[in-house]
């Protein structure tokens, strides 16, 4: 018999303790539209949601003493309906799983010494299922939240619920921090409508938050489309942490008040027990071996063009980068309230001088460019825009990790961020006092797993959390100028403002006395001036000029040797973007493979001496990011070595 309870109407079972559960719809739905009520018969609810899992799956253990496996028939491919709540939560989507699953398999049948049966059904999400069987071949372009969307819309979305629900809703998708400022252009050959949006969620780049971090995932709520990023700060701004947990050795002491941890202590016995962590499991806090073959802390990206013919590489460091994304823990407490802090920059979780190598970690990319799209601003032409900074900043979510156990809620979904007091241990830590909290571990987590473990009597949910910065900074680290700080901004040392006259100072300076500096400040020679073995057409040739580098080039300011006038800013094929300034005397500087769109100045400006004019990049014949830097005198080159004191090799 098909359950009679309206779907609006709320019990009147009331929450007692926590852990609570009310079971109001566990039915079967066959292929031809028969309902079968086996609420009664259900041992073990299992629903998993997983913020690295596209779609909900679950496993139902039934006990068996009606032979509803031939009663119905079971065969699989049957609908199963589930709505459970936690009493006293309201009864919308928001607060309860109310959601219907695809039956895919049937395992583990036995027969029991009471002439019962017992078996496991396992499910899935509808649009999981679906998935499994819908190819897309279609090309897409555009940005990628209007891509997302429309793969979704015509591909993926489903009713959220059948049967006795009788609900015509859809279960929706959120899309982050739209518009988007990444564009993609692609087309799916037979790929299944997940592998389309999983593609799309690689490339994407928000509106406001520029991790390229964007996950799709299902919880039992909805789809999400989002960053890390994204969903860190977006709660914090509004100081929406879903829930306080503490691992407590004794009762809780509500004589104790904790006003300096930052919490707020809740005062009811009820919500109190709500937070109380009862297993506790710490499996991983930093594997530098894992992390450093991941990339988490350095990569190279390899790029061939398979147009021009030509590949780049493009080395990525973490640590210089680690500031620009946001964290858990850039945050403070302000009235009780979780105030952003951008300042909060050293919390990472390992040294920032870790071991690593830029080459333990190698991607590799084509690249096919014009060939989908005219646009040239097309993300998927510049795959070092989020290879690197995606695997980094996934790995810092994957990386400091523990599961706990807490007395299950159905509002809870992954995503959504935690405080969580780890208590501190030692012989000096008074184990009697709750307010002794680990200084690092404690603070801001994010749940990216839940198994929620449901029986008739009592739900708890299994959570794995995550985080990606310490509470506490362990470390002071002075970390260089952005290279992309604009040339007039205040704090920017390569601003002439901040560089002192060297007629009115005897330190040294960045000008030296016949007013030339160098093009790129702390940059190396890498390939001298002279004769060498080409790095492209490999043969013996002579190099009008110097190479030049420094860690993390893509984007480092390119600087005017000297003051004087632009001659030419421009494209000048093999030489890429290219600027020359004419200085007087017969001396004019040239220099090349400047960043596309990073022209700061144009032909018949007039420079000063360390004035930003481009940024560096890997435009004409190039290998990787680095500044092709020539001195000529009276319209030969010559070696520019003893005018900057340079060695042959290194700075």
């Amino acid at each position: 018999m098909a359950d009679e309870t309206p779907v609006n109407t709320k019990p009147t079972k009331e929450l007692v303790t926590p852990g609570d559960i009310s079971l109001e719809v566990v039915e079967l739905q066959s292929v031809n539209g028969d309902i079968l009520d086996i609420k009664n018969f259900v041992s073990e609810l299992n629903i998993y949601e997983d913020i690295f899992s596209n779609s909900l799956n679950g496993a139902l253990i039934v006990v068996d003493s009606a032979d509803l496996l031939a009663g119905l028939p079971l065969v699989g491919d049957e609908l199963i309906n589930i709505w459970v709540r936690t009493p006293s939560f309201d009864d919308s989507y928001g607060e309860s799983i109310k959601k219907s699953f695809s039956i895919y398999s049937i395992k583990n049948r036995a027969l029991t010494s009471d002439r019962e049966q017992v078996y496991v059904l396992y499910f899935c999400s509808l649009e999981g299922l679906g998935d499994n069987v819908t190819q897309v071949s279609a090309k897409f372009e555009g940005t990628t939240d209007e891509i997302a969307d429309k793969i979704y819309t015509e591909y993926v979305k489903q009713q959220r619920c059948y049967g006795t629900l009788e609900s015509e809703d859809i279960t929706p998708m959120i899309i982050a921090d739209a518009p988007h400022d990444s564009k993609t252009a692609f087309v799916s050959n037979m790929w299944s409508p997940f592998r389309c949006l999983n593609y799309v969620a690689k490339r994407s780049i928000g509106n406001k938050q520029k991790s390229p971090s964007f996950l799709f995932y299902e919880t039992t709520k909805q789809f999400y489309f989002t960053s890390i990023d994204n969903l860190i700060k977006s709660q914090l701004d509004q100081s929406m942490v879903f829930a306080e947990y503490m691992y407590l050795q004794k009762p809780f002491d509500e004589s104790r008040e904790n006003e300096e941890s930052g919490f707020s202590v809740p005062r009811s016995d009820l919500v109190r027990q709500f937070n109380i962590v009862q297993e506790i499991r710490f499996p991983e806090q930093i594997d530098l071996l894992k992390s450093q073959d991941n990339g988490r802390f350095a990569s190279t990206t390899t790029v061939l063009d398979l147009s021009l013919k030509e590949f780049t590489n493009w080395s990525w460091d973490y640590g210089y980068s680690y500031p620009d994304y946001i964290h858990m823990e850039n945050y403070k407490i302000e009235n009780g309230e979780a105030k952003f802090d951008a300042e909060q920059n050293d919390n990472m979780t390992y040294p920032a001088n870790v071991t690593r190598s830029a080459l333990s970690k190698s991607f590799y990319r084509t690249v096919h460019q014009k060939v989908l799209s005219d646009d040239a601003e097309l993300i998927e032409y510049d795959p070092s825009k989020f290879l690197p900074a995606r695997q980094s900043v996934l790995e810092d979510i994957s990386g400091l990790r523990m599961h706990i156990t807490v007395p299950g809620r159905t509002d809870a979904e992954v995503g959504k961020l935690i405080n969580f007091r780890y208590p501190k241990v030692g012989d000096g830590a008074d184990k009697t006092d709750e307010t002794l909290w680990d200084p690092f571990l404690s603070g801001v987590w994010m749940i990216t797993a839940i198994h929620h473990k449901i029986t008739p009597m009592a739900h708890k949910m299994i959570l794995e959390i995550a985080k990606d910065s310490f509470h506490t900074a362990f470390q002071f680290i002075e970390r260089a100028p952005d290279p992309n700080m604009a040339q007039d901004d205040p704090d920017n040392p390569n601003n002439p403002e901040n560089q002192a006259d060297p007629s009115q100072s005897s330190e040294p300076v960045a000008v030296n006395k016949e007013g030339w500096t160098s093009p790129m400040a702390g940059g190396k020679v890498i390939s001298p001036f002279g004769n060498r073995i080409h790095p492209v057409k490999k043969v013996k040739s002579f190099h009008t000029g110097v190479d030049l580098v420094k860690g993390g080039d893509l984007g480092r300011p390119i600087l005017a040797a000297k003051g004087g006038k632009v001659i030419f800013a421009g494209d000048k094929g093999a030489n890429g973007n290219l600027i020359k300034i004419d200085h007087g005397g017969g001396y004019v500087t040239a220099y090349g493979h400047g960043q596309n769109g990073s022209f700061k100045v144009k032909t018949g400006d007039t420079v000063k001496a360390g004035q930003h004019i481009m940024n560096c990049g890997s435009t004409g014949r190039s290998t990787g990011p680095h500044l092709h830097f020539e001195v000529q005198l009276n319209g030969k080159p010559i070696d520019p070595q003893p005018i900057f004191g340079w060695s042959r090799y290194g700075k």
